[in-house]
């Protein structure tokens, strides 16, 4: 016989918990039934509690919504069924965590952790990821913390782990993973639902995390504080003993009074966590935030997740046990995988294990079938990446104090691939080769301006950075982001000469300095309206040049979003005729460079043009940087492959004149 407990719907059938939920009135006219019944895989009473209270909330929130008139059963039992896996393989994992690191204090240090990322997501949920916190001492961040009784003695971690997770979802990663959430659901695209999605998501790790008992088990009764005592709180300094001061001489010397300095307390550290290693990346990466770019930070962020992979899987506890046999191992896991795995939200997920038997599995599964088996293993670029970033982080640890074991990362870096052998590898596309990417509907007239209408031939052009950012990635040879990041302000006429400022500005930085320089406009680009666009975008009061490719208060990867929208189009099932190449929008770079050189061009000029370190000390200390006319007569040499476009006037997205950016 089922057995109602306190929560609300909540029954017991043998050892079992299950949810039994009453539709409600509004919600009967497209489903046939009164209940739904669902089964929480549950034994626990208190997490199963947990969970109704949870679902009794998503169903209230759905039955709010004017759609959820027309909502199904089937569509309902799949939302419900898929939350009530989410919930059991999230508490679970965080049971696995506490018991893998035992009882006991370690127990309260595990409870403080759980604490301080929990109140990091309590964070986000209130204040989202746009608004800035912890600026100043009187920010709402701090408020926030004290007004819900949060011990003085958490807020440092608590502060660090926001901005590491803020971080994170600030990421296309993340982003793309809420998209997937919203789209299974059934909720509508949009900046307002990403941002509900968001909170409910940030609300529900906050929740769990906060929720911390009945998930660890202690010898003896503990409280809150005492969990801030024994783990935060740092040891009491004893007082200083003061001197017996010394008899008076017969002549004393004038006395100057002196201010005793004490040296700032420093608690003694033994050896970091493991699963404390993603806040001192975290750490690192502020350390050098003058210095690395985003996508340099990242970098770092993904071989430390990996490096805590491998450890976790040889039980692995903290810094001082790491040992050379762990460095051995990482670099076989390098050899082991498919190296497109971080494209892939899917592998990317996988633990480190997980991830080597999926490689493997993929592999044999084409030979199998007599397909081209893919390729396996990173690349030795990547692969000094990644080892170069993992000898940052353990000089970082050891630096800060941290016990570790003497470690060497000789005869596991690959040797640095030749300049001839590079030259071998890299894909140099001359003008013909690249002429088919501009001959799809996007740029000669597709249906509409939506994404799947630009994959359809019409009569229709829009001019945004989908149209102009290729022409200026194979006319110019330019970085991707160099090019997505640019402001209006970055748009010049000198002396007539119309250019673009590539520099560090408030939606990017650069990659070295010799990156920021001054480049003349193709004049083929100003023939297709590219000065009437800017005139245009600035008149609406936008900032950034191509505003498609910015989250409004975010720091945005353009050159990403640009990417992810673009590549799709250049695919044979929507029509395009033309080849691909390895690194495809950084192969036009490539291109663009020995085009230049093939037609005569100095290879000097090339390099001020594509922002490369000069060669030889007269081109880089006894000389400045070619002039716009020199470098508008080098551009003059490439052929022009966009002859068979037309410019009648200008054709903004909607959106774009509709200031929805």
């Amino acid at each position: 016989m089922a057995i109602r407990h306190e929560v609300q719907n909540l029954q017991r059938r043998g050892n079992i918990f299950y949810w039994r939920a009453r539709i409600p009135v509004r919600m009967r006219s497209s489903i046939d039934v009164q209940h739904l019944a669902f089964s929480l895989k549950q034994s626990d009473h208190h997490r199963a509690g947990y969970m109704v209270r949870k679902l009794n909330l998503l169903l209230h929130e759905i039955s709010l919504k004017p759609e959820s008139t027309m909502i199904n059963k089937e569509a309902l039992e799949k939302l419900f069924q898929s939350e009530i896996i989410r919930m059991n393989e999230h508490m679970e994992n965080l049971q696995f965590a506490g018991q893998r690191f035992g009882s006991g204090f370690q127990n309260l240090d595990n409870m403080t952790a759980d604490m301080e990322v929990g109140w990091a997501y309590r964070l986000l949920e209130k204040f989202g990821t746009r608004q800035a916190l912890f600026q100043h001492p009187d920010c709402v961040g701090h408020s926030y913390l004290k007004q819900s009784a949060v011990p003085q003695e958490l807020h440092t971690n608590i502060i660090t782990t926001y901005f590491g997770e803020k971080h994170a979802a600030e990421t296309p990663a993340f982003r793309a993973e809420i998209e997937a959430l919203m789209q299974e659901h059934g909720i509508s695209a949009g900046i307002l639902n990403a941002e509900k999605a968001k909170a409910e998501y940030f609300r529900a790790r906050a929740d769990v995390l906060l929720n911390t008992e009945g998930r660890y088990i202690f010898e003896y009764p503990v409280t809150i504080q005492e969990v801030v005592t024994q783990v935060v709180a740092p040891k009491p300094i004893e007082e200083p003993i003061e001197a017996t001061p010394p008899a008076p001489a017969e002549n004393p010397e004038p006395v100057v009074p002196t201010i005793p300095v004490m040296a700032p307390s420093v608690t003694k550290v033994k050896a970091v966590p493991l699963k404390n290693f993603m806040k001192e990346c975290e750490l690192l990466i502020e350390n050098n935030k003058s210095t690395w770019q985003a996508d340099t930070a990242e970098d770092v962020r993904v071989i430390i997740r990996i490096f805590t992979g491998i450890l976790a899987e040889h039980g692995i506890k903290n810094s001082s046990e790491v040992e050379q046999v762990h460095l051995a191992a990482l670099r076989q896991h390098f050899n082991q995988i498919l190296p497109g795995y971080g494209r892939s939200r899917r592998l990317s997920a996988m633990t480190t294990a997980r991830l080597r038997e999926e490689s493997a599995s993929v592999h044999e599964r084409a030979i199998r079938l007599k397909q081209e088996p893919p390729k396996i293993g990173l690349a030795v670029p990547t692969i000094r990446r990644h080892l170069g970033n993992l000898k940052h982080f353990l000089g970082h640890l050891s630096a800060s104090g941290y016990t570790m074991q003497p470690l060497s990362l000789d005869g596991l870096m690959p040797k640095k691939i030749s300049a001839s052998k590079a030259r071998s590898l890299t894909q140099k596309p001359d003008p013909e080769r690249i002429r088919p990417i501009f001959q799809i509907p996007l740029f000669t007239g597709c249906s509409g301006p939506l994404p799947k209408q630009w994959r359809v031939s019409g009569d229709q052009v829009f001019h945004s950075s989908l149209f102009y950012v290729p022409m200026f990635l194979t006319y110019l040879g330019a970085r991707r982001a160099e090019i997505t990041g640019l402001s209006v302000d970055d748009v010049l006429n000198i002396e007539g000469v119309w250019a673009i400022h590539i520099r560090e500005n408030q939606f990017r930085s650069i990659k070295n300095e010799q990156s920021d320089r001054v480049l003349p406009i193709p004049i083929e680009i100003l023939r297709l309206g590219f000065v009437d666009y800017v005139h245009c975008i600035k008149k609406l009061g936008y900032v950034e040049l191509f505003p498609e490719l910015h989250v409004p208060g975010k720091i945005t990867d353009t050159g990403d979003r640009f990417y992810k929208s673009f590549m799709p189009l250049l695919d044979t099932k929507n029509g395009f005729k033309g080849e691909l190449w390895d690194r495809t929008i950084h192969a036009l770079r490539h291109g663009f460079t020995d085009t230049l050189k093939q037609n005569g061009v100095q290879l000097s000029t090339i390099e001020d043009i594509t922002g490369h370190l000069g060669g030889t000390e007269g081109q880089m200390r006894y000389s400045n940087a070619a002039n716009l006319k020199l470098m508008q007569e080098a551009l003059a040499v490439y052929p022009v492959i966009t002859d068979h476009l037309k410019f009648e006037k200008l054709n903004l997205l909607p959106s774009i004149e509709q200031k929805e950016f």
